[in-house]
């Protein structure tokens, strides 16, 4: 029985030392550490719905750990839209729930060039963007059209 377990023991050591097992928590990781990307495509073809972009600010980073198997992401930023997807939005949409926006450490309103916001929840805005491929939330600044977002990939 002593044998089993020795030999189980070091199979155990031995796949742990060949796998390479990385202990690093990746969501240690603060969006500080992380510059803004403007790329449009990235966001376009994630959330279908937030297309004729005027610009957008977003970070991204990996949860957990990326060398082993499938890894989720998160992606936190804003999407300023054209003036005419502003207007499609509030005709559609009812933005009617205020909500106090709390920024995730490292991620500023100052990046989109606006001083004053005034931001909304609609639960049926938020499930087109999220368009079941995200996990998160999603609010709107009637003020300026801007969509900002703190979702992760399922």
């Amino acid at each position: 029985m002593k044998r089993h377990l020795s030999a189980l023991v070091a199979l155990i050591i031995i796949l742990f030392s060949v796998c390479g097992c990385d202990k690093t928590n990746h969501t240690d990781q603060s969006f500080n550490e992380i510059e803004y990307r403007t790329d449009l495509e990235p966001i376009v073809n994630r959330f279908p719905i937030l297309k004729d972009i005027k610009q957008t600010y977003w970070k991204t980073m990996v949860i957990g750990n990326s060398k082993f198997g499938p890894t989720n992401y998160l992606i936190v930023g804003f999407v300023v839209l054209s003036d005419v997807r502003k207007n499609e939005f509030e005709n559609k949409y009812h933005f009617n729930e205020s909500v106090e926006l709390i920024l995730p450490e490292g991620i500023d309103y100052n990046i989109t060039s606006f001083s004053k916001f005034e931001w909304y929840a609609c639960e049926d805005f938020s499930k087109d963007v999220l368009n079941n491929n995200f996990v998160g939330s999603v609010f709107y600044d009637t003020l300026n059209g801007i969509v900002f977002f703190n979702v992760q990939n399922v």
